[in-house]
């Protein structure tokens, strides 16, 4: 199976304003997880195991995806 990352809505918009070494960590988290997506964690409440979220950035950045 292949993943493409998309960005959306106001995720697009809070990509844009990123200083530039955030922006570079999260492409970097977001490739690894194009490739291993189960390697993140099941979002709250848990109903749904398609949605899931991942810290980039040595923890200081969240990224949310479905």
């Amino acid at each position: 199976m292949s993943y493409r990352p998309e960005f959306g809505g106001a995720a697009l918009a809070q990509v844009y304003g990123l200083p530039s070494d955030a922006f570079d960590a999260l492409v970097i988290r977001i490739l690894e997880l194009v490739d291993q997506p189960w390697d993140a964690t099941v979002a709250p409440p848990g109903d749904d195991p398609a949605f899931r979220w991942a810290v980039f950035g040595d923890g200081r950045g969240l990224v949310s995806f479905y």
